[in-house]
């Protein structure tokens, strides 16, 4: 009877690993034409951060989850609140940790090649007039063909 658990149980964690890569390889291209490179640079990025942060979470959902079970299983309704709160001034010190390196780590990162600089130096002409290239300037903002 565990070795089937086992067996249904792996097999089906790589049946979900398998799915979710094999639909960010065919998203990937969508995602990547929806928004263009810039943009689609700052969605990995961000998902990469976000991942490091489930990383570094440390297991203490999963520890939270075990405790407060069992606790609330025997009864014992206020060692199950001191986890909770216990849990909730950890997770507060993740974060003060976490917007704390970042402050620290900001003033490092080269401010070249901003985006928001990239655009302000660029002339802009007025909407009758046309580019150098004949698009007009409302078409270099938006998604004119």
């Amino acid at each position: 009877m565990i070795r089937y658990r086992l067996l249904v149980g792996t097999l089906s964690n790589c049946v979900g690993k398998a799915t979710a890569v094999g639909i960010w390889f065919v998203l990937t291209p969508f995602v990547l034409g929806r928004l263009g490179p810039q943009e689609y640079a700052l969605w990995v990025l961000t998902s990469a951060i976000t991942s490091y942060g489930f990383l570094l979470e440390f297991g203490v959902g999963t520890a939270i989850i075990k405790y407060v079970a069992e606790d609330t299983a025997r009864g014992d309704h206020e060692t199950a609140a001191a986890v909770i709160a216990s849990a909730r001034w950890l997770y507060v010190a993740f974060a003060i940790i976490a917007v704390g390196s970042s402050v620290l780590l900001a003033r490092f990162i080269p401010r070249t090649g901003s985006p928001s600089r990239a655009r302000s130096s660029k002339r802009r002409r007025p909407w009758p007039h046309s580019s150098p290239g004949g698009v007009s300037w409302a078409c270099w903002r938006s998604s004119c063909p």
